[in-house]
């Protein structure tokens, strides 16, 4: 019976030692308060996946890039307030065909400056807001160099692609 227990408990080891390494993890929490922006590209994604975001944040730089990936993100309770000029500067940019699966939790602002969106979703990239978002999140886009939508393009873009998941 104990060779039996100790022979369960080595496979159970064994077999975690396949999980790659994002399935470990899952649920990690990322406060962006006080840090460098945030860029989640393909050399980083598996750092990021399934995280949570949070942090207060007003700066003059796009704090959090997608970048070329499909990512799947929660933000609870982050407020990102872009300020100063000189480009699109949004709280969430979408890029390079970006797909950005969002989970939103607490309560949640996005400020763009100048001609940034809220959440900047050009043409080629997709923002969904999943089903499991039990939060609040305003949006709100820049008013300068043509404004910036809440969610959707920036002031320099012309048509942006984002979906509401039901």
């Amino acid at each position: 019976m104990r060779k039996k227990i100790i022979s369960v408990l080595l496979c159970l080891c064994m077999a975690l030692t396949l999980l790659p390494v994002s399935a470990l993890a899952v649920g990690m929490t990322y406060s962006i308060t006080n840090v460098a922006p945030l860029t989640i590209n393909s050399g980083n994604k598996s750092t990021y996946e399934n995280a949570t975001i949070t942090g207060t944040v007003s700066n003059q730089m796009e704090q959090l890039t997608i970048d070329g990936v499909t990512v799947n993100l929660t933000i609870e309770n982050l407020s990102v307030t872009m300020s100063g000029y000189g480009g699109n500067m949004s709280g969430i940019t979408l890029k390079n065909n970006a797909t950005l699966n969002l989970t939103v939790k607490g309560t949640n602002t996005l400020t763009g400056a100048y001609g940034g969106a809220g959440i900047d979703v050009p043409q080629g990239c997709t923002l969904n807001i999943t089903v499991e978002s039990t939060g609040t999140l305003t949006a709100i886009g820049g008013n300068d160099y043509g404004g910036g939508a809440g969610i959707g393009a920036g002031g320099r873009t012309c048509q942006s692609i984002f979906a509401f998941c039901c």
